[in-house]
């Protein structure tokens, strides 16, 4: 990949002006071109600047652009402004929108209509459509439920064995949210799960005096055709559908005594 030489930009910052924002557009598939970002945008905003490429930290392009846009005013919303939606289909591929103060919304279950919820109930608060997100019931127990999981798993995994494992599982979880659009809430569980599973998995399969025993059946393998066993449960166990994963299409990772590598 060749490497960019222009600085960093920041994901997102509040303009001065009140209808101005700097939104970032994280693409899943980075060969979208630019043009359909902005043609996107143009919908429901006026598009003030250039599009800027954001890079990482070893200054190589992130999959998303930085684009200073001027919201539409709408007297409706409680700020009044009209404001951008967080997710869109440019092309064949998904993309994030994010920005500073981008109304955090609550739908319950995607592609779900909120008539045939099976939650819905009268005077609760998770049942009022599009309410926003931070103040959803449900995520709350969520919340609390996970922390306390956390707690439990950390204790369960064998000192011997924590921090690989752990790196491991950390490591999938950045790749399986790479572009920060599934809830963090539901990706916290989707590696606590894991981390529970592998550990089960290698309990009895771990030989610090000889790191490369049993290597084969600890690794985690990712290809077009197969799926790890453990990921699997670990979605199934969270919430989350493997689809939603932002998943290397091949990947083989090794947790190992004293090492984790990934090719």
């Amino acid at each position: 990949m060749e490497k960019e030489t222009k600085p960093k930009i920041p994901s997102s910052h509040c303009s001065a002006e009140k209808e101005e924002r700097t939104v970032t557009v994280s693409l899943r598939n980075p060969h979208t071109p630019v043009r359909h970002v902005i043609a996107f945008l143009r919908q429901f905003c006026t598009v003030v600047g250039n599009p800027t490429k954001n890079l990482d930290e070893n200054g190589f392009w992130n999959s998303s652009w930085s684009v200073t846009v001027r919201l539409k005013k709408d007297p409706s919303t409680s700020d009044g402004l009209q404001h951008l939606p967080q997710r869109c289909t440019l092309g064949n591929s998904e993309a994030l929108i994010t920005y500073c103060d981008i109304p955090q919304i609550c739908k319950g279950n995607p592609g779900q209509k909120f008539k045939d919820s099976p939650r819905k109930t009268t005077g609760n608060l998770q049942d009022q459509e599009n309410h926003v997100d931070q103040e959803c019931p449900r995520k709350s127990k969520m919340r609390l439920k996970t922390k306390q999981d956390k707690m439990a798993v950390l204790s369960s995994i064998p000192v011997e064995m924590r921090d690989e494992l752990l790196a491991g599982v950390e490591y999938i979880k950045t790749l399986a949210n790479r572009f920060q659009n599934l809830d963090p809430v539901m990706v916290d569980l989707f590696g606590e799960k894991l981390a529970e599973r592998l550990c089960q998995k290698y309990t009895g399969h771990w030989y610090p005096e000889k790191p490369m025993k049993g290597q084969a059946y600890r690794c985690i393998r990712i290809n077009r055709h197969d799926r790890d066993e453990s990921i699997l449960e670990a979605c199934a166990h969270s919430g989350l559908k493997y689809h939603e994963l932002t998943l290397p299409k091949e990947m083989t990772l090794w947790i190992d005594p004293y090492e984790v590598s990934c090719r």
